[in-house]
């Protein structure tokens, strides 16, 4: 349940993103090393970013979901209700990402191989969220999850936690993806490392000023 990802122990020499990606048609797949095709079929990455943006006076939002290049289940959403911070945008975004693996794992089954081009044709395995927002660093690994709950929602000084709600959405929506055999994970990058999610979520506000 909400698990941490550590590239090395795909790729000991991991420095950066790239070393583990690897690019399959529409998908993204974590490289393995002293293996036969040199990644891993059956796993893929998702990178997803979030971000408010001010249109006049109002503050509103845009997440991202990239699960690769020309890939029909990636989606870009303009968030327009007021108020919107990042922290709305990203879970908004892993919300997004959690529930459209949970279509895949099902098409997976049903459909494969006309609609899920280049993924095992058996199941997926396990869902790698890239990302590169600290408050998601914080909540959505078991430390920090854990963490929040025992200070009773509240920060070290005494302000309570934003999203709260939100947050804890999303514990029984992964818990239903790993009863189903999928693994989920959360990958913690630089912003530079996370450039297709973040260049997704520009063109979603951008479009809104048109």
């Amino acid at each position: 349940m909400m698990e941490q990802f550590d590239p090395k122990n795909y790729v000991p020499a991991y420095q950066k993103a790239s070393d583990l990606e690897h690019v399959k048609g529409m998908w993204v797949h974590p490289k393995v090393a002293g293996t036969d095709q040199g990644y891993a079929k059956d796993e893929i990455i998702v990178a997803i970013a979030g971000k408010p943006s001010y249109n006049g006076e109002k503050l509103h939002g845009a997440s991202s979901i990239y699960f690769g290049p020309e890939n029909g289940w990636s989606e870009s959403i303009h968030l327009a209700y007021e108020e919107t911070t990042g922290h709305k945008s990203q879970i908004c975004a892993v919300r997004k990402a959690i529930d459209k693996t949970w279509i895949i794992c099902n098409a997976c089954q049903i459909f494969t191989p006309i609609l899920i081009n280049d993924i095992s044709s058996t199941f997926l395995k396990r869902i790698i969220i890239k990302f590169d927002s600290h408050f998601l660093a914080e909540a959505m690994t078991p430390v920090g999850f854990r963490t929040m709950k025992e200070k009773s929602w509240r920060k070290s000084h005494g302000e309570a936690v934003g999203l709260r709600e939100a947050v804890e959405r999303m514990e029984p929506r992964i818990e239903e993806l790993e009863q189903a055999g999928v693994e989920v994970f959360f990958w913690h990058v630089s912003k530079e490392e996370n450039s297709e999610a973040h260049g997704m979520a520009d063109e979603a506000y951008k479009a809104q000023l048109c």
